[in-house]
């Protein structure tokens, strides 16, 4: 088991294996794993809203598409 600690050390595997891990061994686990998950939600969701409003904007300014509403484009 040790071994999987050191391997997922670094990037998503510390995200999902190690602070995982401690959050289980603190006192009032549960609530701190909602807000942890929740966490990684908003995270999502504004990485979401960024690639949105680049491609977004990408659109708008090319040379066709300029005359339509950037709500027109994404659907807002």
């Amino acid at each position: 088991m040790k071994y999987v600690f050191q391997k997922a050390a670094g990037g998503p595997g510390l995200c999902f294996i190690a602070f995982t891990d401690a959050i289980n061994q603190m006192p009032g686990s549960i609530f701190w794993s909602i807000i942890f998950f929740l966490m990684l939600l908003t995270l999502g969701l504004d990485s979401l809203f960024g690639a949105l409003e680049s491609v977004t904007t990408a659109l708008h300014d090319l040379a066709g598409l300029n005359r339509l509403r950037k709500e027109v484009i994404s659907g807002e």
